[in-house]
């Protein structure tokens, strides 16, 4: 049901061009407001969208009084900061918001599936080797836009503790989380050398949105998981009778908003 709902990619691919960032659209009834803020992933305090955020916050806060309120951020581990710059800093828009959200005792909360659930659907499309080279292109992509004092060197993404941080997560304990295996992976996907300053290409292939190869399917099968799950955690949500503010990319604004407007509109 909900899938039938969501924007299609097609849809997207040609509607994103013409569409405001960060994109911002509002569903309310007599008793409940939702608000959801699509950002464009930043960890600059300089970027105007954190003007607009905390203005869309303080009108939301006016409207709903702050009572029952929800904030949902789209980061599981997004960590309390002591400011707003330092939220910035640390978890771009989410850690933002959650600060602002803090300041007012509401509560944050991340609609994101379970680790278990997510590797449990997304290993019934494509292999595990697929779905690990897109968790390493994404880490290196995510790396290229950090601050230099945030920054990892590569070799941080194979260490002991994040591959048992993997294997925990994915369940996969009989996989090789090797940068070596990585590099196999590549040489069959795309019969080249593994270059991790090829951020560029990292970019490219770790987006739904695109088609270059087979790892942007796994993207949106991923994208695809996550927007479901996220849709029916708002629409529980709602009948729950929260007011809801949302904080996500912008990409899962515009696609899920049909299928919002659609579930939420009594």
């Amino acid at each position: 049901m909900v899938n039938q709902l969501l924007m299609s990619w097609e849809e997207y691919n040609k509607k994103k061009i013409n569409l405001p960032i960060p994109y911002i659209f509002s569903i309310r009834n007599s008793e409940q407001s939702m608000v959801f803020f699509g950002a464009d992933h930043s960890y600059d305090k300089r970027n105007l969208q954190f003007n607009q955020l905390r203005e869309e916050w303080e009108k939301f806060l006016k409207e709903t009084g702050g009572n029952n309120c929800l904030v949902l951020v789209e980061s599981r581990r997004t960590k309390l900061a002591n400011s707003e710059d330092e939220g910035i800093k640390e978890s771009g828009e989410s850690g933002f918001i959650t600060f602002l959200a803090n300041q007012k005792n509401i509560i944050v909360e991340s609609p994101e599936p379970p680790h278990q659930y997510l590797f449990q659907e997304w290993t019934k499309q494509f292999s595990r080797e697929y779905i690990y080279y897109l968790l390493v292109a994404r880490r290196i992509q995510w790396h290229s836009v950090l601050d230099d004092e945030n920054k990892k060197d590569l070799n941080y993404y194979f260490s002991k503790e994040l591959i048992k941080k993997d294997q925990e997560e994915t369940g996969w304990f009989d996989f090789d989380f090797s940068l070596e295996h990585i590099k196999v992976i590549h040489k069959n996907l795309f019969d080249t050398n593994f270059d991790e300053n090829n951020e560029k290409f990292f970019c490219q292939i770790s987006r739904p949105d695109k088609e270059i190869s087979i790892i942007n399917e796994v993207a949106r099968a991923k994208s695809l998981i996550r927007n479901i799950y996220m849709v029916e955690q708002i629409e529980r949500y709602w009948n729950e009778k929260k007011n809801i503010f949302i904080v996500y990319g912008a990409g899962h604004a515009i696609i899920q908003e049909p299928a919002l407007r659609s579930i939420l509109k009594n």
